[in-house]
């Protein structure tokens, strides 16, 4: 649970669209959640709207793999200055002082597609989309538009991470 609050804490402090799973992958990721969780897969059939692994780019994939190696790598990966959006006041702009000061690490576990069932027995949807020359990241429970979303741009050829919501 731990764990979860942290992520979804790093979500809120430095990161909207609603996930809605259809592919034939996450079709049969919700029967294997409702074999083994009966009594709460109702809660969880949606339909996942967002693009699949082989979507991304590859160059897009490469960066990610890259951005999740280690916090040092991370922090040099996040465009300056970095935008963090906000329903209840100003956006925020931070400059490197203020990244490396306030900036928690975000590993790979914290990146995939559709369903995730935590330790703790929550669910947690992760929804990948794409417009122009960005990838969005949304990540939030099932049931809701997502609680974190971040942006990434590609910018003269290579990618950063732009904007926290």
């Amino acid at each position: 649970m731990k764990k979860i609050i942290f992520i979804l804490t790093i979500f809120a402090l430095i990161t909207s669209s609603c996930g809605n799973v259809s592919s034939k992958k996450y079709t049969e990721e919700l029967e294997t959640i409702a074999e083994n969780d009966t009594e709460n897969y109702g809660e969880y059939e949606y339909v996942y709207e967002g693009l699949t692994e082989d979507e991304l780019p590859a160059d897009f994939l490469a960066f990610l793999k890259k951005f999740t190696s280690n916090r040092e790598t991370q922090l040099s990966l996040i465009h300056k200055p970095f935008l963090l959006e906000s329903y209840e006041e100003d956006d925020e702009y931070w400059n490197e002082e203020k990244l490396i000061e306030k900036w928690g690490f975000m590993n790979s576990d914290e990146f995939f597609f559709g369903l995730k069932k935590t330790d703790d027995g929550y669910f947690l949807a992760g929804t990948w989309k794409m417009n122009d020359n960005s990838v969005i990241y949304t990540l939030g429970e099932p049931e809701s538009c997502g609680i974190g979303r971040l942006t990434f741009k590609k910018v003269n050829g290579s990618w950063y991470l732009f904007s926290s919501y």
